[in-house]
């Protein structure tokens, strides 16, 4: 009886370690969405613990536990039953581990070299701790202390991942600096080139695929590709891209934290800075909206010529900061703008209008580009190209031929006579209310919207997802919400709006959500799919 008894232990012990390699690998997944921040990752761990396992998980856990006592005070028949019983959960337990399989994931794991060198550090760190655990069973001669060692690991894996990453830390800042060192000294002897950086709470990457488009009608350019916006994204590009015959380098510069604008301006010491927005975008870690304005500003406060900064005045947090000698601009001509828009026309085809400066420069522009902030995008765009050196007139046909940037409100056309507007890399709110307008100027009846709603703005996330709410009145038929935590302020500002309780739906994930469309979208019918939730915040993956 003991023997099977024990057999049953193993085979247990066996599932948790399968369990534990699928959950480390899901672990390490996060962690490269979490930027490989640590203090992000383990935020996420706390938030989504019990998220992360199953009732069958917990059930086989917490008789394990029990099994112990029972092992120290009762008979081996009780034994037998109680190992018998954790078998069939954790049996369970596995059941729903596709879930750890990233199988659902929008951004796959990537295995790159530092990914490569974590596993490594988690193979280290498992070997450590199955030491100790492996040395105490010989010693008492019970597997406990290593089995209790492993479940806590599968359960706290966040902890585990979090601990491994601890563990490369000294390695990644080694390499890091060598390939920081590298990339500043590509850049150092590029005498000739220009560098333009860019940021802004939202805008950015669209503008810098607009710029890029611009600017290489006369000069060869190179912009840091998608949305690689920081210091080893731009690392990479530099090392791996960048050619002496290169005349223009467009690097786009994200943040999160106050001194992330900063660090970039010190590797790429660009000339000119092209600043797109201030915004409460990743309130959470920037605490304030004073520290956003000083992190965005760093990029104007490192040129050593002023009027090389290129700034959207149209955003208070912009003008009211702005170097009197900056170049200026916006839609509308206000506040001593030397380049704005007049005479804009919007439609399902894109947009027309003529771009002005203070100069008494007139040229007509059209764009297949959507939305209002994307004219916004278009006019910052020209004010750069022109301060790089460009003539007006030259932007005509670059802009006439700019295709959507992928996820950006980019149109689709669909099977069945649906019009999708993908705007799914939107998070700010002047994009989605500015996305909602142009679903509203598509013919009524089969206006359908679908959204999480604005994340990561901290205290203010309830208030603007209670303004995005009230600006979709009138521009959408239906509406589904994707999520019902984050959704409840929405869900509360379209019932303030007086929006039909009939024609709104709630979804737990994306492809329940999809469904509800399906069930309602006919010929004639536009779809906008309006931010679309990382996997850190994914119900279906986690």
């Amino acid at each position: 009886m003991f023997n099977f008894v024990l057999i049953l232990n193993i085979v247990f012990l066996l599932l948790t370690l399968f369990l534990f390699l699928r959950k480390t690998r899901f672990g390490l997944h996060m962690l490269q969405q979490s930027s490989y921040l640590s203090t992000d990752f383990l935020k996420w761990g706390e938030e989504n613990l019990f998220r992360n396992l199953s009732f069958a998980e917990l059930i086989s856990m917490a008789l394990t536990i029990v099994l112990f006592f029972v092992f120290l005070y009762y008979d081996s028949f009780f034994q037998l039953v109680n190992s018998s019983a954790a078998l069939f959960f954790v049996s369970l337990g596995l059941i729903p581990m596709k879930k750890y399989s990233g199988k659902n994931a929008k951004k796959p794991l990537v295995y790159t070299a530092r990914v490569k060198r974590l596993i490594a550090a988690c193979a280290v760190l498992f070997v450590l701790i199955s030491a100790v655990t492996v040395y105490l069973s010989i010693k008492y001669m019970t597997v406990y202390p290593f089995l209790y060692a492993l479940i806590l690991m599968t359960v706290f894996n966040y902890v585990f991942v979090a601990a491994a990453n601890g563990l490369v830390r000294p390695v990644e800042l080694a390499v890091n600096r060598h390939y920081y060192n590298d990339a500043a000294r590509i850049l150092k002897s590029a005498k000739n080139l220009k560098i333009i950086g860019i940021t802004g709470s939202y805008g950015k990457t669209s503008a810098k695929y607009i710029l890029t488009r611009i600017l290489s009608e006369k000069y060869n350019t190179l912009m840091t590709p998608e949305s690689y916006n920081t210091p080893m994204g731009v690392i990479k590009t530099v090392r791996g891209s960048l050619k002496a015959t290169h005349e223009i380098f467009v690097c786009e510069m994200g943040a999160k934290y106050r001194k992330d604008i900063k660090e970039l301006c010190d590797l790429v010491k660009p000339q000119y800075g092209l600043l797109t927005s201030i915004g409460p975008q990743h309130l959470e870690t920037f605490k304030s909206i004073e520290n956003i304005i000083a992190t965005k500003f760093d990029l104007v406060g490192s040129l050593a010529d002023k009027s090389k900064a290129i700034l959207n005045i149209e955003n208070e947090y912009i003008a009211l900061n702005a170097p009197p000698e900056a170049v200026k601009y916006s839609v509308e001509r206000k506040n001593g703008a030397n380049f704005w828009a007049e005479n804009v026309s919007y439609g399902p085809q894109g947009v027309r209008f003529t771009l002005c400066s203070d100069k008494g420069e007139r040229t007509e522009l059209e764009s297949k580009l959507l939305g209002r902030h994307n004219v916004l995008n278009i006019v910052g765009a020209a004010a750069a190209a022109v301060t790089l050196g460009m003539d007006i007139r030259d932007v005509v046909y670059p802009v006439r031929r700019l295709e959507p940037v992928p996820h950006r409100l980019e149109l689709k056309r669909k099977p069945g006579g649906i019009t999708v507007i993908d705007d799914a890399f939107n998070s700010n709110i002047e994009g989605a209310k500015s996305a909602v307008e142009v679903l509203g100027s598509f013919p009524e009846g089969g206006r359908i919207l679908i959204t999480p709603g604005i994340v990561e703005a901290g205290e203010k996330e309830a208030e603007l997802n209670r303004e995005f709410a009230l600006s979709c009145k009138g521009k959408c038929d239906y509406i589904i919400l994707v999520g019902k935590k984050q959704t409840e302020a929405i869900a509360a500002g379209l019932d303030e709006a007086g929006f039909d309780k009939e024609r709104l739906f709630v979804a737990d994930s994306l492809s329940q959500a999809l469904a509800i469309m399906n069930s309602l979208a006919g010929s004639g019918s536009t779809v906008l799919f309006e931010n679309d939730l990382p996997d850190l915040y994914n119900e279906k993956l986690i």
